[in-house]
C-alpha cells in the first residue's frame, strides 16, 4: 500500500459526489504531515496519474481535485465516472531506464549493468570508472528498518570503488531512505541519496543530523 492509500479509503468510503478537506484534515486521515509544496503549489494537487499523491490518493478512489484555496487550505474533490486502474509492477530493469536519462544529465554518459574489477555488476557506472551508482527498490510494505542491511551493503561496496562519484538511487516508499540518512547518513561520505519520483524526475536527498544519543554505525 502507498502512504497515500488511506486518503484513497477514507474518499471511498464517504461515498459522497464531492467531498471538501481541510489540508489538517488530510494530515490527519494520512498520520502524517503534507510537504510544504501541497501549501503552495497548486501543481502539488493535479489530477496526474504519475504522482505518488493523486495516484494513489484521490484517483485510485475514483475522485479528481476540482479546487484548492491555499489561503483557507482546503481543496475539494469530486467522484468521476471511474477510479484509476493501478499499473503493473514495473521491473527493476525498466526503472533502471528510466533513471539513466535522469542521470545522464548530472553525470554525463553512463552505461548500464557494468561489471566491475570487484567481479561485481554495478547498475549504473562511466566508461571510465569515474561514476559509479546503483538503483534500490524499496516497497513500503515492509518497515524501513528492514532496508538497513541491504542499504549498508550497497554503501559498503561503494566506498569500496575507486570512482570518483557515487550513489544511490531509491524507488518506492520515499521515507526509508529519509530514515536511513537521518539515522545512519552523518557516517558516509561521498555518497549522493537520490530518490527517484513515478515520472522519472530524481530528487536528491540530504543528509541529517542524527538525533541525540544515537551514535553507532550499523
Amino acid at each position: 500500500m502507498s502512504r497515500y492509500s488511506r486518503l484513497a479509503k477514507y474518499l471511498a468510503n464517504t461515498g459522497k459526489e464531492e467531498v471538501t478537506l481541510s489540508f489538517l484534515e488530510i494530515e490527519r486521515i494520512l498520520g502524517f504531515s503534507l510537504p510544504a509544496s501541497a501549501r503552495s503549489q497548486r501543481v502539488w494537487w493535479s489530477n496526474d496519474k504519475y504522482h505518488t499523491q493523486s495516484k494513489n490518493g484521490w484517483l485510485s478512489a475514483g475522485y479528481v481535485v476540482t479546487k484548492v484555496n491555499f489561503d483557507e487550505e482546503i481543496v475539494t474533490f469530486r467522484k468521476t465516472a471511474t477510479p484509476l486502474r493501478k499499473s503493473p509492477p514495473i521491473s527493476h530493469r525498466a526503472l533502471s531506464i528510466k533513471a539513466l536519462n535522469q542521470l545522464k544529465k548530472i553525470y554525463g554518459e553512463l552505461r548500464q549493468d557494468v561489471k566491475t574489477y570487484y567481479g561485481r555488476t554495478v547498475d549504473f557506472a562511466s566508461a571510465d570508472g569515474r561514476v559509479v551508482g546503483e538503483l534500490i527498490i524499496v516497497q513500503n510494505k515492509r518497515s524501513p528498518s528492514a532496508y538497513m542491511l541491504k542499504i549498508a551493503g550497497h554503501i559498503w561496496f561503494l566506498e569500496r570503488t575507486k570512482a570518483e562519484e557515487k550513489f544511490l538511487v531509491f524507488y518506492g516508499e520515499r521515507s526509508v531512505p529519509e530514515w536511513w540518512l537521518k539515522r545512519y547518513g552523518q557516517l558516509i561520505e561521498g555518497i549522493r541519496f537520490y530518490f527517484m519520483e513515478d515520472d522519472g524526475q530524481l530528487i536528491e536527498l540530504k543528509i541529517c543530523e542524527p538525533p541525540i544519543g544515537r551514535g553507532s554505525r550499523f
